[in-house]
C-alpha cells in the first residue's frame, strides 16, 4: 500500500490526495473509497482492539477516524 505523505509534517494527505485518486483509478466515487476504509477500520477495531491500539500508539477508548488510523498506520509501517 502506498500512501501520500507530506514529508514536512508526516501527515497522510486528505480527500483530494487519497480518496479521489483511488476512486478514479478504480472507477468509483471518493465516497465509496472513504466508506470502504471506514468499514475496514471499524471491523479491525471490533475484532482486535489490542492490535489497533498498538498501531495507534496509545490507549484508545473509541474507534479511530479514517485519518487518525491512516496517519498511525503509516507511522507504524515506517517504523517497524
Amino acid at each position: 500500500m502506498v500512501l501520500g505523505i507530506d514529508p514536512n509534517t508526516n501527515f497522510v494527505y486528505s480527500l483530494n490526495d487519497i480518496y479521489i485518486p483511488i476512486g478514479e483509478k478504480h472507477e468509483t466515487s471518493f465516497y465509496n473509497v472513504e466508506r470502504g476504509i471506514r468499514v475496514v477500520v471499524d471491523k479491525c477495531w471490533k475484532e482486535d482492539k489490542e492490535l489497533m491500539m498498538e498501531i495507534l500508539g496509545y490507549h484508545a477508548i473509541k474507534c479511530p477516524s479514517n485519518s487518525e488510523f491512516l496517519d498511525a498506520f503509516t507511522f507504524f509501517c515506517e517504523n517497524r
